[in-house]
């Protein structure tokens, strides 16, 4: 990668510190390093993680000039399939200071394709022969091909991959119960019989968003909806 000769797909667990890779290749190649995420959110996480790196970081915006002189530029993928986006990265490739693509949270791409348009025209941002780098810590085997195809990758690209088990979590695998009566007393069972912490966190994952709604009525909780849209939209 940081020979700038191949594409990397980089599998490994949170908390392995994915992101010192754009750092370290900035500094090594003393080139600009285009981090891309999927969701707005992550850009202050990138923001506090190169602040507290010591890295100078510019987030991108449509007026923004050609990427000179800043090691670290954050971009979300709204932004990074649109012309202005495009054009900056040209003019940084053809000034040969350009060093190559991060997308991070990769999955993402396939995970929210169906409810958010922009991610079909993720292929669109490797106009060039530039490198680009896939990070996530949700990427499992048979998802490689998928996402070296969907960014049209060559299929021979190179994997780093270390298992994405993570030993704070618990997992309970249970048949599936389709009663939402017998659902709320086996939560509640597993909730008396676990030794819960003010700081632990339960997750419960539902078949239908009518069910997750009644549930969190039930128990007290919130319920959470992938996409805001989607939600309204198998609501009304």
């Amino acid at each position: 990668m940081v020979e700038e000769k191949t594409d990397l797909l980089v599998a490994l667990p949170t908390g392995s510190r994915k992101s010192i890779i754009p750092m370290v290749a900035a500094l090594l190649t003393k080139k600009t390093f285009v981090v891309i995420v999927p969701l707005i959110s992550l850009l202050e996480d990138w923001g506090h993680r190169l602040q507290k790196a010591g890295m100078i970081y510019k987030v991108f915006k449509p007026t923004s000039p050609p990427f000179y002189d800043c090691p670290i530029i954050l971009a979300t993928i709204d932004t990074a399939v649109e012309p202005p986006f495009s054009t900056a990265i040209g003019r940084s490739f053809a000034d040969n200071t350009l060093g190559g693509l991060v997308l991070d949270k990769v999955h993402k791409i396939l995970a929210l394709k169906e409810f958010r348009s922009y991610m079909q025209r993720m292929w669109g941002v490797q106009k060039l022969a530039y490198p680009i780098i896939g990070m996530s810590g949700t990427i499992p085997v048979n998802m490689e091909q998928r996402l070296l195809s969907e960014l049209c990758l060559k299929p021979d690209t190179p994997v780093i991959r270390q298992s994405s088990n993570r030993p704070e979590l618990l997992y309970k695998m249970d048949p599936p119960i389709t009663d939402l009566d017998q659902l709320q007393t086996q939560i509640q069972t597993i909730a008396q019989d676990s030794i819960l912490q003010p700081s632990d966190r339960t997750l419960i994952f539902v078949t239908t968003i009518l069910n997750g709604e009644l549930l969190a009525v039930r128990l007290g909780c919130e319920f959470y909806c992938a996409d805001t849209d989607v939600y309204m939209s198998k609501k009304n």
